[in-house]
């Protein structure tokens, strides 16, 4: 794999040929994979007036947010694109709902107290910053649900897909958040 390009940055306009969701990510991954990109950049096609494309359909903010999200799962996160595919849909196009998210249903539930750095990072709500802070709170001491919500774990969307195992071999899952 080329060495990460920080020259070229190119960027990507959503929506503007009518392309599928399911085209972009296939095109987002070759261009990272052989280009040898840092990043790439994306933006809503947006109709102008007196243009050949005046009439076409503007792109959803929501939708260029979704690509966003995307990108660094695949830079940041190590998401593969056969797992990302799963947050979209049978149309090639994504939903909008978090992508992190998406792929986190098909997973079982995580113990903060056992799972490893790439598990729990995920896991919606955790970041690679909580994902620290939890190994490190747990190398002092287990860790409880009073914990769930501190270091910057955000509980209502980390909370269902996570379970804690209590001293007592007692299992508790977080779906008080949901």
């Amino acid at each position: 794999m080329p060495r990460p390009s920080p020259v070229n940055t190119p960027q990507l306009v959503i929506g503007a040929a009518g392309e599928t969701d399911a085209v972009i990510l296939s095109c987002v991954t070759e261009l990272y994979r052989s280009a040898g990109l840092s990043r790439i950049y994306y933006s809503a096609f947006r109709a102008m007036p007196g243009t050949r494309f005046a009439g076409h359909p503007s792109t959803p903010a929501w939708r260029t947010n979704r690509w966003y999200q995307i990108d660094y799962l695949l830079r940041e996160y190590g998401i593969t694109e056969e797992e990302l595919r799963t947050a979209i849909g049978k149309n090639g196009a994504l939903a909008d709902v978090d992508p992190k998210e998406v792929l986190a249903w098909d997973l079982d539930r995580i113990d903060p107290n056992t799972a490893t750095y790439e598990d729990l990072i995920r896991v919606p709500g955790i970041g690679p910053e909580t994902a620290r802070t939890i190994l490190h709170l747990r190398s002092k001491r287990p860790i409880t649900p009073a914990d769930i919500g501190t270091g910057g774990l955000i509980a209502r969307r980390a909370g269902p897909f996570l379970t804690i195992t209590q001293e007592t071999g007692r299992q508790e899952t977080l779906t008080l958040f949901s």
